[in-house]
């Protein structure tokens, strides 16, 4: 946020999606920001920010702890909202395209597999973002 112009740009969007990792350093950092952004630009109204929404990203799907359940409630009690999706942790994600093709994972010009958009939760979260959007 220190970066010259990220506050400006920031305060030119309308909603703001915020990927969150259970991890201390990542979680005390994002929620820093969240924090500050809630604050001053959407409750001040002085932005054209209307939300700011947190999502669990790089979950691990082996975890069976109510640890996330509980961040969330930290969260509203901060005046944060949150996203019921949850992105789990893939190896995947960190292949590139490899030379006999197959899937696409990493590329931001190709759509994914879809097998894989669907394994990963990324249509269940598009689904809950345009909901927010009130798109589709």
């Amino acid at each position: 946020m220190g970066s010259d112009g990220v506050i400006a740009t920031i305060s030119t969007l309308d909603y703001l999606f915020v990927p969150i990792k259970a991890d201390r350093l990542v979680l005390e950092s994002t929620l820093n920001f969240a924090t500050t952004l809630n604050e001053r630009l959407i409750k001040t109204k002085i932005s054209n920010l209307q939300g700011l929404f947190l999502f669990w990203n790089m979950v691990d799907r082996r975890e069976r702890t109510p640890l996330y359940d509980i961040y969330q409630k930290g969260f509203s009690r901060l005046g944060l909202s949150s996203l019921s999706s949850r992105i789990p942790m893939r190896s995947n994600f960190a292949k590139d395209l490899s030379a006999g093709g197959g899937p696409v994972y990493r590329s931001t010009l190709f759509a994914p597999d879809a097998t894989f958009t669907k394994e990963c939760g990324f249509d269940t979260l598009m689904e809950e973002i345009l909901s927010i959007l009130n798109i589709g």
